[in-house]
């Protein structure tokens, strides 16, 4: 059994490297590699429409294009809470670059496959990669963020989502039609290879370790006895908090909304409104960029105006880290509220018109909400 005084370098495996990057650097290196991951994933949205040919596809249906989408998704579910559980003994960076290893190796089969069901597979296992990331980068960014840039920083990272998706858009159509599908895969597999190799080299810091012993008693994330929860405890203390429960519930919502029109998107608007494939992607790709970005750097902007009286309180002493990240929490939501009601509305109008010059301007409108 562990003592009170847990000792972090000790604990965490995995901690060798010798390349440093700085805060910033780390934070250019994990929003890169998030815009390379989001890339891919919407690089399978512009291939739908070439992946349902019979000539040069796979002659897919609906349905089973639908399904290839959301292949990654199973891998991911299951393994982001075993990455992050693991996070407490091998450091983040060591597991980050175990998993795009994973990620890299799937990516490269899917390229190299002429089976639905082989490629489904390989997607699948794409989705154990991005466990691995998506899962332990935004902590990492938020331990090495300045206290008053932390939202700032994490908005940067997430708006690789809007950037990633619609660059996706874009490189899967072109690169289908240059070459052929499977060399869309291929490329990304060879483009992950710096970023695995900058993720084993890296000076892993035990410091960034997701056990350590905080000053502050009521967060400390060592149990009463000394040891570590364990993965069983955390899932019940987890469940026990009615935010965390209903924020993980939104987001699911919100990500089956977004996720499915960043997928269906470029195919819909080929098939709804008589626009060519190359056409369809550029038009979702440059909503999806420009909404997308400005949706996610304003919110961040809303978000730290609302917060500076507290981080202000913060850094004088006057509040504990404990109050402040209520008061985060507090005023997120209900800015979240507001905004996402307005981008639901927004979004139904879009699809309720059949010109295609209006169904763009609310989408522009409903992306830009639904990403603040």
């Amino acid at each position: 059994m562990l003592n009170k005084e847990f000792s972090v370098v000790k604990m965490v495996k995995c901690t060798f490297g010798f390349l440093k990057l700085g805060p910033v650097m780390t934070l250019c290196y994990l929003t890169a590699l998030n815009l390379l991951i989001f890339i891919d994933r919407g690089a399978v949205s512009g291939l739908v429409a070439i992946l349902k040919e019979d000539d040069g596809g796979l002659g897919l249906s609906d349905s089973e294009a639908g399904f290839l989408g959301s292949a990654f998704m199973f891998g991911y579910m299951i393994f982001s809470p075993i990455f992050a559980y693991n996070s407490q003994y091998v450091h983040p960076f060591s597991l980050m670059g175990i998993g795009l290893s994973i990620w890299t190796l799937a990516v490269l089969a899917a390229g190299l496959v002429n089976s639905y069901t082989l490629l489904v597979i390989a997607r699948a296992f794409t989705g154990i990669g991005e466990a691995s990331f998506v899962s332990l980068a935004p902590p990492c960014i938020i331990d090495n963020a300045p206290p008053s840039k932390k939202t700032l920083w994490l908005s940067i990272f997430y708006s690789c989502v809007a950037i990633g998706v619609a660059i996706g858009f874009v490189y899967g159509n072109f690169s289908a039609n240059a070459l052929n599908w499977h060399w869309t895969f291929r490329i990304e597999a060879i483009a992950m290879l710096p970023f695995i190799l900058i993720a084993f080299i890296m000076y892993k810091d035990p410091s960034m370790a997701a056990v350590r012993k905080n000053n502050d008693q009521n967060s400390e994330l060592l149990s009463e006895s000394g040891a570590t929860w364990t993965f069983k405890e955390q899932l019940v203390m987890l469940f026990k908090n009615p935010i965390f429960v209903f924020i993980s519930l939104g987001y699911s919502a919100y990500t089956f909304t977004v996720g499915g029109l960043a997928f269906w998107g470029p195919d819909y608007v080929h098939d709804y409104y008589g626009v060519s494939k190359g056409a369809s992607t550029i038009i979702m790709g440059s909503i999806t960029i420009v909404c997308g970005l400005i949706g996610t750097l304003t919110g961040s902007y809303v978000a730290d105006r609302r917060l500076k009286p507290y981080t202000d309180q913060h850094e004088r002493g006057e509040m504990s880290e404990k109050e402040l990240n209520y008061y985060r929490v507090k005023k997120s939501l209900s800015v979240l509220v507001c905004v996402t009601f307005t981008g639901v509305i927004m979004g139904m109008v879009s699809a309720a018109i059949k010109q295609i010059y209006v169904f763009v301007v609310f989408l522009g409108l409903s992306e830009f909400f639904l990403f603040m």
